[in-house]
């Protein structure tokens, strides 16, 4: 710990605080019980001491499922909520590329700030457009399988572009 940078203290806050901030946002609907403060604390901890570690996904899918289960709409409070998720997210992506005691430069802090707000500013539409849907009704039955083969489709094109050109030459 004593050799963490002053970068490092603050993307690591950014991890810590991240998940639970999403989560207080959230209160309107409904408080979580004492016991889910307690394991998102804990994770969220576990995060930021090991980015790289599976907390995250513990600390995104607690916080996206508690969303999903007090407050069954999309209220306009999820758009700074999945902003808050980002940061965090991107915050321990940058910690997990090297090792503990790394210190983040200015240029590397910048580059990522940069992607961050550029995919936080897809929040909103996606907002838009998921009311837009919850409006609507029900889906047919096809969309769902449709939607799987399309991300499936779309990740192995993903994989292919990332590793197959260098493992074919």
């Amino acid at each position: 710990m004593r050799r963490w940078g002053p970068s490092a203290w603050l993307l690591r806050g950014l991890v810590a605080a991240g998940p639970s901030a999403a989560m207080a946002l959230a209160l309107p609907a409904g408080a979580p019980p004492g016991w889910v403060w307690g394991v998102l604390v804990v994770c969220s901890a576990w995060w930021a001491a090991r980015p790289e570690g599976p907390a995250g996904v513990l600390c995104l899918v607690g916080v996206a499922g508690w969303w999903a289960w007090a407050e069954p709409g999309l209220p306009l409070a999820v758009v700074p909520a999945a902003a808050l998720l980002l940061v965090a997210h991107v915050a321990a992506l940058v910690l997990g590329y090297g090792p503990v005691d790394l210190r983040p430069g200015r240029d590397v802090l910048g580059l990522w700030g940069r992607r961050a707000l550029l995919l936080a500013g897809s929040a909103l539409p996606v907002w838009a457009g998921g009311t837009v849907l919850l409006d609507a009704g029900p889906p047919p039955g096809w969309v769902w399988p449709l939607a799987g083969v399309l991300v499936a489709a779309g990740g192995l094109l993903a994989a292919y572009v990332a590793v197959g050109e260098r493992i074919e030459g």
